[in-house]
């Protein structure tokens, strides 16, 4: 039962990792998008 925890964990986590990494590259375009509004 945990070996299956571990097992669902361990493809879980990267999951989470990649949302995170486009929440920050999605931060950044929001941002680059703000600039150019600007102008």
């Amino acid at each position: 039962m945990a070996q299956g925890y571990l097992g669902f964990f361990g493809s879980f986590l990267p999951f989470v990792k990649s949302i995170k990494a486009l929440n920050k590259k999605r931060d950044k375009t929001v941002a680059i998008l703000r600039l150019l509004s600007y102008f």
